[in-house]
Order: C-alpha cells, then sequence, then structure tokens
C-alpha cells in the first residue's frame, strides 16, 4: 500500500503539472476561438490523455524504482541527471555530431516518451531522418517500465513485514 500510495502521488503530480493544464488549453481555445474546434478536433484532447497517460506511465515506475534503490537524495539527484540528461547529450552527440544510427536517440527517455507522446498528438517528427520510429521508442518505454516494476515487485517479497 505504501508504494501504491507513492505511485499515486507521482501519477497525480505528473498530471496536475501536464495534463490537466494542456486540457485547459484546449478547452479555453475552444472557447475563444470556435464552438467548432471542440467537434473538429476531438481527437487533441484524446491525444493529449494519451501523452499523459505515456508520461505518468513511464515517469512513476522510473521515479519509485530509483527511490527504491536509492535512498539518499544526492545518488537519487546524480542517478536522474545521468538518465535523464546526459543520456540526452551523449544520444545527441552520437547521432547528430558522429552520423551514428538514428536509434541510438533510444537511450534518451525524454526524446523517446516525445516520440510516443507526438504519436498520440499525430505529429510527425521531423523529415530530418535522425529519430527513430515511434515504435520502437514504445517498446523501449515499455521495456523500461517493465524492468521498473520487476526490480519494485523483487524488492517488495524481500522486505518483511512484522505484525
Amino acid at each position: 500500500h505504501y508504494l501504491l500510495g507513492k505511485g499515486l502521488a507521482v501519477a497525480a503530480f505528473i498530471n496536475l503539472t501536464t495534463t490537466l493544464p494542456a486540457l485547459a488549453l484546449f478547452v479555453e481555445y475552444g472557447f475563444v476561438y470556435s464552438w467548432d474546434h471542440f467537434t473538429r478536433n476531438g481527437h487533441l484532447m484524446l491525444g493529449i490523455l494519451g501523452y499523459g497517460a505515456v508520461l505518468t506511465a513511464v515517469l512513476t515506475p522510473v521515479l519509485l524504482a530509483t527511490a527504491v534503490w536509492l535512498v539518499r537524495p544526492v545518488p537519487l539527484i546524480m542517478a536522474w541527471t545521468t538518465l535523464f540528461l546526459l543520456c540526452r547529450l551523449l544520444a545527441t552527440a552520437l547521432v547528430v555530431g558522429l552520423h551514428f544510427d538514428p536509434r541510438w536517440r533510444l537511450m534518451d527517455l525524454w526524446n523517446d516518451a516525445w516520440l510516443v507522446g507526438g504519436a498520440c498528438l499525430q505529429i510527425r517528427p521531423g523529415a530530418d531522418g535522425l529519430q527513430p520510429a515511434w515504435g520502437e521508442a514504445a517498446v523501449v518505454l515499455g521495456g523500461v517500465s517493465l524492468a521498473c516494476l520487476s526490480y519494485l515487485a523483487l524488492r517488495l517479497r524481500a522486505v518483511e513485514i512484522v505484525r
């Protein structure tokens, strides 16, 4: 229950800071521009909800797994900096700077979430050929989430509950 409570708190925070403001802007634009906006662009609302679900489904298990693995705050911050900043810089340097295969960008979880979220919103990445397919990014995100959930399940089994 402890882990579920923490996960729900993280999911609520993610959705309150990303999904809810995006939905509010969608509704506000419809009120200002035209009522037809809601009928013509209903797929955008579903895309916003899908993108929020992607962020929630990936960031929640990653945060919980790293918080369980690294209890102290400094190693936790270092791990998150490596995961989300260093991997992005390395992937960009390999693909753009050294002209490696675009699949090297799959190591960047922010880019993977952007690709899958863009697919939810029906946005295509640039035609420069420097991005992998969104399906490959979805597989990586699913694998990372599954690995984090597996780690959490193993850690939960290892804890004895004293009654």
